[in-house]
């Protein structure tokens, strides 16, 4: 998969503590959920995206929902994303929370979302890798099945059928993620043809697969071509 190339974006200064989001009726009787700007549903913050104005006016994605400034939040959905610049969204949600100026939507918003939860999808991964909590290579994660030691069994979108399949006979109740390619999984990793992995039970894993759900609101398809490597052996 060819991996697009995206411009820096400003980002607000974290010299002032974050400032309530935009204010709704109902989050006093719900303060775990937030709003929609888009459907207007509630749901948990794990499964939306919070964006703040950067000092330049732009709408800037907070995924660690830590930025300073009103935030306003948009389900982790393409096609929601897109439909809040098309629609104005976030212009008249930020001009209700009180933000002047210019507001500014950068083009291809949703490519830059899905862009930086791949980034902390493979730091999370790379978190793993340091502690000691994921396995990799075929057998080795084979073995890991069969003693019980994964929480997540990954194989790269990228992968062929018949390797999956056969771990996932033995991964029985156990959650599959296929969410990055063999090149990204590689990557986070440091080393190369990465096509399954299975990741230990524990905060990081638990991480892990919060942030891959909210990926897998913007990446259209998995790749098809499969790969043949060792590992599928």
């Amino acid at each position: 998969m060819t991996r697009r190339r995206i411009k820096p974006i400003a980002t607000p200064t974290p010299d002032a503590a974050p400032q309530a989001d935009l204010p709704a009726a109902s989050d006093i009787e719900d303060p775990n959920t937030r709003r929609s700007i888009v459907t207007g549903a509630r749901a948990d913050p794990a499964t939306l995206v919070r964006f703040v104005v950067a000092p330049d006016g732009t709408v800037t994605p907070d995924l660690a929902r830590r930025l300073p400034g009103r935030g306003v939040w948009v389900e982790a959905e393409r096609a929601r994303i897109e439909e809040a610049a098309a629609r104005h969204h976030f212009k008249r949600a930020f001009s209700r929370a009180g933000v002047s100026g210019p507001i500014v939507v950068p083009d291809a918003l949703a490519d830059q979302i899905e862009d930086l939860l791949v980034r902390r999808a493979m730091d999370l991964l790379g978190l793993s890798r340091k502690a000691g909590e994921i396995t990799t290579g075929f057998e080795k994660v084979r073995e890991a099945l069969l003693a019980g030691r994964v929480a997540v069994l990954l194989h790269a979108s990228d992968a062929r059928p018949d390797g999956k399949s056969k771990l996932d006979r033995t991964a029985a109740g156990i959650p599959r993620n296929e969410i990055l390619t063999g090149a990204e999984l590689s990557l986070a990793l440091g080393r190369e043809n990465v096509v399954h992995a299975a990741l230990h039970p524990g905060r990081l894993s638990e991480r892990f697969s919060a942030e891959t759900r909210r990926l897998g609101g913007f990446r259209i398809q998995p790749c098809d071509n499969p790969r043949r490597t060792a590992d599928d052996a």
